[in-house]
């Protein structure tokens, strides 16, 4: 997170995380926008908890970090798009 608060352009809120790949090959790249941060539960059950919304001018680099967007922030509107 560190490496973003030195980018003037990027804004944090508490609405977003800030996650790093640890595998090779996974990190963010161009056209993941929208695409999910998954996490699995102690019951081994694979659960998006945020999308990708944006990330340093790096491609598939384990060590740049990227923002997602918390799903969590967002489940009453999810919901309520879901109702019609």
């Amino acid at each position: 997170m560190d490496r973003f608060l030195g980018h003037s352009s990027f804004h944090l809120f508490d609405t977003h995380i800030c996650a790093i790949g640890v595998l090779a090959r996974s990190g963010s790249c161009f056209g993941n926008s929208g695409g999910p941060l998954i996490c699995e539960t102690k019951a081994e059950q694979s659960v998006s908890i945020a999308l990708m919304s944006f990330g340093l001018n790096s491609c598939g680099l384990v060590s740049s970090p990227a923002v997602f967007t918390r799903v969590e922030s967002f489940i009453d509107w999810i919901l309520y798009q879901l109702e019609d």
